[in-house]
């Protein structure tokens, strides 16, 4: 099979990695707060590790990493211009922020973590809410969310680029999109406060508009 073609993957690494350097210099402001947040979970990770030991203390250690690996791969597939796939990052984040609510609620259900099979999502907020925990948010960020993953709908044209004459070019290996780059890097942002929302360590303050 021939090595050349404009699609090679050493040219469509080149493109991403162009792709990269000019995101973060387009978003410097929202992709340093990125940082900054991804950061600070770092050191929450460190803390948790901190804590006298119990199968709750490493189910949480656990789930918070396995919520910053899913942000970390949500900014790197966002400032590379691979929408799709920074959403499917964002919704899986959502998934373990539902799952470790419930483990910071109630300790027993730590034991859900090491079944057999994964419990599905809906069956997390189900318990949620039998702990008189309104879901509705988080809810409708995962229903977004998985819309977005789905194919073949209109969110599907986040990796074609429209020119004027509405001619689409698709975007192999990425595209630049400030708009959706912005929205994605303030969403990692906002991420980490609902997902320390029950925390029984941390008290978050939910920001405001004015």
């Amino acid at each position: 099979m021939s090595k050349k073609g404009r699609y090679n993957f050493e040219l469509v690494m080149r493109h991403s990695n162009a792709l990269a350097i000019e995101s973060r210099k387009n978003n410097k402001e929202r992709h340093g707060s990125a940082r900054k947040t991804l950061s600070f979970l770092g050191q929450i990770i460190d803390e948790i590790g901190g804590e006298p030991k119990s199968h709750q203390r490493n189910v949480r250690m656990a789930l918070a990493t396995r919520f910053f690996n899913h942000l970390l791969s949500q900014m790197i597939l966002t400032e590379r211009g691979l929408f799709l796939d920074a959403s499917n990052s964002s919704r899986s984040a959502t998934e373990t922020t539902a799952f470790y609510w419930l483990i910071c609620l109630d300790p027993s259900a730590a034991s859900l973590y090491d079944a057999s099979s994964s419990p599905r999502p809906v069956e997390i907020r189900k318990r949620l809410e039998k702990l008189n925990i309104d879901v509705s948010e988080l809810r409708d960020i995962y229903s977004h969310q998985s819309e977005v993953a789905h194919v073949g709908n209109s969110y599907d044209n986040m990796q074609i680029r429209w020119s004027k004459n509405n001619n689409g070019k698709l975007s192999v290996g990425g595209g630049s999109n400030n708009e959706i780059e912005k929205n994605s890097f303030n969403a990692i942002i906002a991420s980490i406060l609902i997902f320390l929302r029950y925390d029984p360590t941390y008290e978050v303050s939910e920001p405001y508009e004015s």
